[in-house]
């Protein structure tokens, strides 16, 4: 019987700092290997995976960059030397070459770009293999490109003329792309309204995650392992908690501000969250505005109510520690966080913004309010705090949500679909 030949897929992303877009292909991947050994699927076809990445913006990712967890399950990577973030001319013309370079090294039949930079700087490079292998009749079908993004970049709370410019490279390079894959329908539409590429190109699939691979600390032992020397979580605090980057993207700012207005809970308070309590806010993650963050801390004399624990390996294993969630977000993508503080049953308060809405329906899984909105984070909070009985209901919603719309296999398997379509000859 004839072998057949695997597909190489070649994954491109901006960054390998372990966020949102690697955590998605990191479930993709370590899959697709688990299924290459097992000889899984509907079908014998099997792939030859190489990952590649820009470096990652922070070193201390806790259990390794992206990259270097890859590379312990087995999975050919390769490090990028100019790829990254921010737009810098001379360093996104090296990266050009660099991917342009790799294309022709790895000989992919897949390409699948994460990120705006690798999007669009791959998809260009893409086009000039394309245009390069039918010149010289190697190959029967061009090479099949896959761009997903996370979060459209014009979003982010940037100047007006990045927004366009955003916005001009994603269109010009949409017609290079043979799918689109957002993972909320609002982003979806608005690429669609815009111009960016034709209606049937951009797809939507949601993050997912495997709730059996889930496990929470009780809300005791997870505060006890997340007390410092320096700062306490107390047992008899009220715990507002969120995981997050630390990025502009991500709101804290807005969500620290909320806290100094909280109060003590009121006398007329009853059952497990009783009257006389004070409020704490942990904050799990670190990043760039980590300095930003703490000069505000300080600023508003929070610095025995506010807790930074930095990032922390599994953090999702501690989020019983936390009696509220709140994602303060201005701009995302559909966040992990979130679709974990679901899973860990948790009363949610999270922002109008992109796939949020999808995941929470406002009042029966969890309670969403407008961004860069300190004083409705507040509200919101007092009033969870004093309606423990809601709040329990809210978070037991929540978890059923995610049983019935957000898991693995369904992100894993409306993805694979996107590589059986067949790109033009164009």
């Amino acid at each position: 019987m004839e072998k057949t030949q695997r597909k190489k897929i070649l994954y491109i992303i901006t960054q390998s700092e372990f966020g949102g877009a690697q955590r998605y292909l990191f479930e993709l991947i370590t899959h697709l290997l688990a299924r290459r050994s097992l000889g899984e699927g509907r079908d014998p076809e099997k792939y030859d995976i190489t990952v590649a990445a820009g470096p990652a913006s922070s070193a201390d990712e806790p259990g390794g960059d992206f990259l270097d967890r890859l590379k312990a399950q087995n999975c050919r990577i390769w490090r990028l030397k100019h790829l990254g973030r921010l737009i810098i001319p001379h360093k996104d013309i090296l990266a050009y070459f660099e991917l342009k370079k790799l294309i022709n090294t790895i000989k992919p039949d897949i390409l699948q770009l994460h990120s705006t930079k690798a999007g669009v700087l791959g998809s260009l490079a893409a086009k000039n293999y394309n245009s390069h292998i039918r010149k010289i009749g190697i190959h029967s079908q061009n090479l099949h490109v896959i761009y997903r993004i996370g979060g459209w970049a014009f979003l982010e709370d940037i100047p007006w003329w990045k927004k366009w410019l955003y916005i001009k490279a994603e269109k010009w390079t949409g017609k290079y792309k043979d799918i689109i894959i957002n993972n909320c329908e609002a982003h979806r539409q608005l690429a669609i309204k815009l111009g960016i590429a034709p209606a049937e190109k951009i797809k939507t699939i949601y993050n997912g995650i495997d709730l059996n691979k889930l496990t929470f600390l009780n809300r005791q032992e997870a505060r006890q392992k997340l007390t410092s020397s320096s700062q306490a979580v107390k047992q008899s605090s009220i715990v507002i908690g969120t995981i997050a980057n630390f990025y502009k993207n991500k709101g804290l700012k807005y969500l620290i501000k909320a806290v100094s207005q909280l109060s003590i809970i009121p006398a007329s308070t009853k059952g497990r969250w009783a009257s006389g309590r004070n409020y704490q806010l942990l904050i799990i993650g670190d990043g760039a505005e980590r300095k930003n963050i703490e000069n505000l801390i300080q600023e508003l004399n929070l610095e025995n109510q506010v807790i930074l624990t930095g990032k922390i390996k599994n953090a999702h294993q501690y989020l019983k520690a936390f009696d509220i969630f709140v994602l303060p977000s201005i701009k995302e993508g559909q966040p992990w966080s979130l679709m974990e503080a679901m899973a860990a049953e948790l009363p949610i308060v999270a922002t109008n913004v992109a796939a949020i809405p999808e995941m929470i329906e406002d009042g029966k899984s969890g309670l969403i309010i407008e961004s860069k909105n300190p004083q409705a984070i507040a509200e919101k909070i007092g009033y969870l705090a004093n309606n423990h009985k809601i709040a329990e209901s809210l978070g037991k919603n929540a978890r059923q949500v995610i049983e019935k719309k957000f898991t693995t296999q369904r992100m894993i398997t409306g993805t694979i679909k996107t590589y059986e379509d067949k790109p033009k000859n164009t």
